[in-house]
Protein backbone atom coordinates (compact mmCIF):
# COMPACT_ATOMS: atom_id res chain seq x y z
CA UNK A 1 0.00 0.00 0.00
CA UNK A 2 2.84 2.36 0.87
CA UNK A 3 4.62 1.63 -2.43
CA UNK A 4 1.37 2.18 -4.33
CA UNK A 5 0.84 5.48 -2.50
CA UNK A 6 4.41 6.57 -3.29
CA UNK A 7 3.93 5.75 -6.99
CA UNK A 8 0.70 7.76 -7.07
CA UNK A 9 2.47 10.66 -5.36
CA UNK A 10 5.36 10.55 -7.86
CA UNK A 11 2.92 10.42 -10.76
CA UNK A 12 1.01 13.36 -9.33
CA UNK A 13 4.24 15.33 -8.80
CA UNK A 14 5.37 14.65 -12.38
CA UNK A 15 2.01 15.80 -13.70
CA UNK A 16 2.12 18.98 -11.56
CA UNK A 17 5.70 19.70 -12.67
CA UNK A 18 4.81 19.19 -16.33
CA UNK A 19 1.84 21.55 -16.06
CA UNK A 20 3.84 24.11 -14.04
CA UNK A 21 6.77 24.06 -16.49
CA UNK A 22 4.52 24.48 -19.53
CA UNK A 23 2.21 27.27 -18.39
CA UNK A 24 1.80 30.06 -20.90
CA UNK A 25 0.67 32.46 -18.19
CA UNK A 26 2.89 33.16 -15.19
CA UNK A 27 2.09 31.61 -11.82
CA UNK A 28 3.50 33.66 -8.95
CA UNK A 29 3.40 33.21 -5.21
CA UNK A 30 4.61 35.72 -2.64
CA UNK A 31 4.58 36.06 1.11
CA UNK A 32 2.72 38.95 2.73
CA UNK A 33 5.86 41.10 2.66
CA UNK A 34 5.99 40.76 -1.13
CA UNK A 35 8.92 38.36 -1.33
CA UNK A 36 8.50 36.05 -4.31
CA UNK A 37 8.62 32.46 -3.09
CA UNK A 38 7.60 30.74 -6.34
CA UNK A 39 7.25 31.70 -9.99
CA UNK A 40 6.70 29.58 -13.06
CA UNK A 41 9.41 29.16 -15.70
CA UNK A 42 7.14 31.00 -18.16
CA UNK A 43 8.28 34.26 -16.56
CA UNK A 44 11.72 33.78 -18.09
CA UNK A 45 10.18 33.66 -21.58
CA UNK A 46 8.10 36.77 -20.89
CA UNK A 47 10.22 38.78 -18.45
CA UNK A 48 13.74 37.67 -19.28
CA UNK A 49 14.56 36.70 -15.68
CA UNK A 50 15.20 33.13 -14.59
CA UNK A 51 13.29 31.73 -11.65
CA UNK A 52 16.50 31.76 -9.64
CA UNK A 53 16.96 35.50 -10.27
CA UNK A 54 13.44 36.31 -9.10
CA UNK A 55 12.73 33.94 -6.20
CA UNK A 56 13.65 35.64 -2.94
CA UNK A 57 13.36 39.16 -4.36
CA UNK A 58 10.62 41.70 -3.74
CA UNK A 59 7.71 41.69 -6.15
CA UNK A 60 7.76 45.51 -5.93
CA UNK A 61 11.09 45.47 -7.79
CA UNK A 62 9.39 44.01 -10.85
CA UNK A 63 6.62 46.62 -11.02
CA UNK A 64 7.16 49.59 -13.34
CA UNK A 65 5.15 51.56 -10.78
CA UNK A 66 5.64 50.10 -7.27
CA UNK A 67 2.55 52.01 -6.10
CA UNK A 68 0.49 49.56 -8.18
CA UNK A 69 1.69 46.81 -5.84
CA UNK A 70 0.33 48.80 -2.91
CA UNK A 71 -2.98 49.29 -4.73
CA UNK A 72 -3.14 45.56 -5.47
CA UNK A 73 -2.56 44.70 -1.81
CA UNK A 74 -5.25 47.12 -0.63
CA UNK A 75 -7.80 45.66 -3.03
CA UNK A 76 -6.93 42.09 -2.09
CA UNK A 77 -7.20 42.90 1.63
CA UNK A 78 -10.71 44.25 0.98
CA UNK A 79 -12.04 41.44 -1.18
CA UNK A 80 -9.64 38.50 -0.82
CA UNK A 81 -9.34 38.25 -4.59
CA UNK A 82 -8.65 40.56 -7.49
CA UNK A 83 -9.34 39.83 -11.14
CA UNK A 84 -7.88 41.37 -14.28
CA UNK A 85 -5.81 43.95 -12.43
CA UNK A 86 -3.57 45.60 -15.03
CA UNK A 87 0.07 46.16 -14.14
CA UNK A 88 3.29 46.78 -15.99
CA UNK A 89 6.34 44.76 -15.11
CA UNK A 90 9.88 45.67 -16.04
CA UNK A 91 11.54 43.20 -18.41
CA UNK A 92 15.15 42.33 -17.68
CA UNK A 93 16.12 44.45 -20.71
CA UNK A 94 14.30 47.46 -19.24
CA UNK A 95 11.25 47.42 -21.48
CA UNK A 96 7.75 47.42 -20.00
CA UNK A 97 5.47 44.38 -20.05
CA UNK A 98 1.73 44.87 -19.62
CA UNK A 99 0.07 42.09 -17.63
CA UNK A 100 -3.40 41.33 -16.40
CA UNK A 101 -3.22 39.83 -12.93
CA UNK A 102 -5.66 37.69 -11.04
CA UNK A 103 -4.59 37.14 -7.44
CA UNK A 104 -5.96 35.55 -4.29
CA UNK A 105 -5.15 36.02 -0.63
CA UNK A 106 -4.50 32.58 0.88
CA UNK A 107 -5.36 32.06 4.53
CA UNK A 108 -4.37 29.32 6.95
CA UNK A 109 -6.89 27.07 8.71
CA UNK A 110 -7.41 29.78 11.36
CA UNK A 111 -8.28 32.42 8.76
CA UNK A 112 -4.96 34.25 9.08
CA UNK A 113 -3.58 35.55 5.74
CA UNK A 114 -0.33 33.77 4.85
CA UNK A 115 0.46 34.44 1.20
CA UNK A 116 -0.70 35.66 -2.19
CA UNK A 117 -0.98 33.50 -5.26
CA UNK A 118 -1.70 34.79 -8.70
CA UNK A 119 -1.58 34.40 -12.43
CA UNK A 120 -0.15 36.97 -14.79
CA UNK A 121 -1.28 37.07 -18.40
CA UNK A 122 0.73 38.93 -21.03
CA UNK A 123 -1.59 41.51 -22.61
CA UNK A 124 1.00 43.12 -24.92
CA UNK A 125 -0.90 42.17 -28.07
CA UNK A 126 -4.17 43.55 -26.70
CA UNK A 127 -2.50 46.81 -25.62
CA UNK A 128 -0.89 47.22 -29.06
CA UNK A 129 -4.25 46.60 -30.74
CA UNK A 130 -5.92 49.16 -28.46
CA UNK A 131 -3.24 51.70 -29.36
CA UNK A 132 -3.75 51.04 -33.08
CA UNK A 133 -7.50 51.58 -32.66
CA UNK A 134 -6.89 54.86 -30.75
CA UNK A 135 -4.51 56.06 -33.48
CA UNK A 136 -6.98 55.08 -36.19
CA UNK A 137 -9.81 56.90 -34.42
CA UNK A 138 -7.62 60.00 -34.04
CA UNK A 139 -6.81 59.95 -37.78
CA UNK A 140 -10.48 59.43 -38.62
CA UNK A 141 -11.48 62.32 -36.37
CA UNK A 142 -8.79 64.57 -37.90
CA UNK A 143 -10.02 63.79 -41.42
CA UNK A 144 -13.63 64.47 -40.44
CA UNK A 145 -12.70 67.76 -38.77
CA UNK A 146 -10.55 68.93 -41.72
CA UNK A 147 -12.94 67.89 -44.49
CA UNK A 148 -14.26 70.82 -46.54
CA UNK A 149 -17.44 68.84 -47.13
CA UNK A 150 -20.29 68.94 -44.60
CA UNK A 151 -20.49 65.67 -42.66
CA UNK A 152 -23.22 64.57 -40.28
CA UNK A 153 -23.43 61.19 -38.54
CA UNK A 154 -26.63 59.77 -37.10
CA UNK A 155 -27.12 56.83 -34.74
CA UNK A 156 -29.57 54.01 -35.47
CA UNK A 157 -32.47 56.03 -34.03
CA UNK A 158 -31.73 59.00 -36.31
CA UNK A 159 -30.23 61.13 -33.54
CA UNK A 160 -27.30 63.32 -34.61
CA UNK A 161 -24.07 62.14 -32.97
CA UNK A 162 -21.54 64.22 -34.92
CA UNK A 163 -21.27 67.17 -37.29
CA UNK A 164 -18.04 68.56 -38.60
CA UNK A 165 -17.05 72.26 -38.77
CA UNK A 166 -17.83 72.38 -42.51
CA UNK A 167 -21.43 71.39 -41.75
CA UNK A 168 -21.71 74.31 -39.33
CA UNK A 169 -20.05 76.64 -41.85
CA UNK A 170 -22.35 75.65 -44.75
CA UNK A 171 -25.65 75.32 -42.86
CA UNK A 172 -25.04 77.57 -39.86
CA UNK A 173 -26.25 74.92 -37.45
CA UNK A 174 -24.21 73.91 -34.43
CA UNK A 175 -24.27 70.46 -32.86
CA UNK A 176 -26.32 71.82 -29.97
Amino acid sequence: EQKNAEEKLLKSERKYKEIFNNLLDVYVESDLNGTIVEISPSFERLGGYTREEVIGTSARDLYADPAKRDELLERIKEKGIIKNFEVEAVHKNGSLLPFSMTSTLVKDKNGKPVKLIGMLRDISDRKQAEERVRASEARYHSIMEASPDPIVIYDMEGKTVYINPAFTSVFGWTFE
